[in-house]
């Protein structure tokens, strides 16, 4: 996935929770307000992303490096701090923005938001302070799990076929990663996080 697949998503996921408040009866009182709040946050995360992947980028060579190195005899190459390459049976390894994470962390936090804003404002439920601490932890287990990733594919690129490894798992594996990670999370949230506010009347 590269930078102008996620620039789709991201402003395809800001129109289409723009949709859902004018949908609602409560829209005219957040409609202009959260419109421009997406726009410019839409505009402000695209560029820090742009800006934040190269430095994700070396973290997450050397972390997979040291994962490798107790079973492999490979080479990591810092001298282009923005673009770390790891080497191992001459295979090399760049690893760009689309390995470092950056960019799942981003639709994660997107998602994070879009949970707080339609329960908090739209159906009026109880979110739990130690919603947002929860949060904050899944997003690093999120950046694990994509050094995970990163680690299988290098794994099984070496070990059986580099074809498959970068023309079908790095794709794929992430959004498979990702959908799994988050269906948990929501899970986890909305079972332990999110109360309704609404109390049952008996007759």
């Amino acid at each position: 996935m590269n930078f102008s697949v996620i620039t789709d998503l991201l402003i395809s996921f800001f129109m289409a929770s723009l949709i859902v408040f004018i949908l609602r009866k409560k829209a005219s009182v957040f409609l202009i307000g959260f419109f421009f709040i997406s726009f410019i946050s839409t505009f402000l995360v695209l560029n820090l992303s742009r800006y934040l992947w190269k430095y994700m980028s070396s973290a997450t060579a050397r972390i997979v490096y040291l994962l490798l190195l107790p079973f492999y005899d490979l080479a990591l190459n810092t001298t282009n701090q923005f673009k770390p390459l790891l080497t191992i049976r001459s295979w090399n390894i760049f690893i760009g923005s689309t390995c470092s994470g950056i960019e799942s962390i981003l639709l994660f936090s997107g998602l994070v938001l879009f949970i707080f804003i339609l329960n908090k404002f739209l159906k009026k439920t109880n979110i739990a302070p130690q919603f947002w601490i929860f949060s904050a932890l899944a997003l690093i287990g999120l950046y694990i799990v994509n050094i995970i990733r990163i680690t299988l594919i290098i794994v099984f690129g070496t070990e059986i076929s580099r074809y498959l490894a970068v023309k079908i798992f790095h794709a794929n594996l992430g959004w498979i990663f990702f959908l799994a990670y988050f269906a948990l999370f929501w899970k986890i949230v909305k079972r332990r996080f999110i109360n309704d506010q609404t109390e049952t009347v008996e007759a």
